[in-house]
C-alpha cells in the first residue's frame, strides 16, 4: 500500500485520503502515525480554518471553522516534509495538502450522510455499552462524553465543503 501511495503522489495523480487513508498517506510519505496520545477522539469536532484549509478546500474568507464528525484512536503526529498541515489538535494533524494533487483528513465527511449518521450512532452506542473497539488506545471516551456525542449525531456539519473539494480534485465535479 505504501509503495502504491508513493507512486500515486510521485506521478501526481489525484488522491484523497479519509481517516486510515490520511494516516496511510502520511506514513507512506515519511510522516509519523501513532496511537493518539490524547486518546480516542469521536463525535462532532470543530476545527479552525487555517489559510491552508481555506486554500485547499476553496473556503470563503469568512468561514472560521469546519464542523465534521470523527472517530479514531490513531493520529498523524508528524506530517511528511512535502505536506502542509491543516492544523494540529487532539486529533493530531487533522488534515494535510500535498501539492495540487492530494488532500487528506482524519475526519469522516461521510458520517454526515443519513446512512453515515446511523453508522456513527451505532459505533458510539457500541463504545458506550461494550467499551471502545480499539483496545490499543491510551484512553477511551467517558460514558458522559459518549452520551454527549450521541446527542450531537444529528447536528449540522460542513462536510459538503470537504466533499466538494475532494470531488473536484478527483475530477468528479466541475465547479
Amino acid at each position: 500500500l505504501c509503495q502504491f501511495l508513493r507512486k500515486i503522489c510521485r506521478e501526481q495523480h489525484p488522491l484523497v485520503g479519509i481517516c486510515f487513508g490520511h494516516q496511510a498517506v502520511a506514513h507512506a510519505l515519511g510522516g509519523v502515525v501513532a496511537v493518539n496520545p490524547a486518546g480516542t477522539q469521536a463525535g462532532l469536532r470543530s476545527y479552525n480554518v487555517t489559510d491552508t484549509v481555506r486554500r485547499s478546500l476553496s473556503l470563503t474568507d469568512t468561514q472560521q471553522e469546519l464542523k465534521v464528525f470523527i472517530h479514531h484512536a490513531d493520529a498523524v503526529v508528524a506530517i511528511p516534509a512535502v505536506a502542509e498541515s491543516w492544523g494540529y489538535c487532539a486529533s493530531g494533524h487533522w488534515g494535510m495538502t500535498i501539492g495540487s494533487c492530494c488532500l487528506t483528513t482524519q475526519a469522516h465527511p461521510e458520517f454526515s450522510t443519513p446512512s453515515g449518521r446511523r453508522v456513527l450512532r451505532q459505533i458510539l452506542q457500541h463504545d458506550r455499552e461494550h467499551g471502545q473497539m480499539d483496545v490499543t488506545a491510551f484512553a477511551g471516551l467517558s460514558v458522559q462524553e459518549l452520551d454527549r456525542q450521541l446527542q450531537l449525531v444529528e447536528s449540522p456539519t460542513q462536510h459538503k465543503e470537504m466533499a466538494v473539494a475532494f470531488a473536484r480534485l478527483l475530477g468528479l465535479l466541475q465547479i
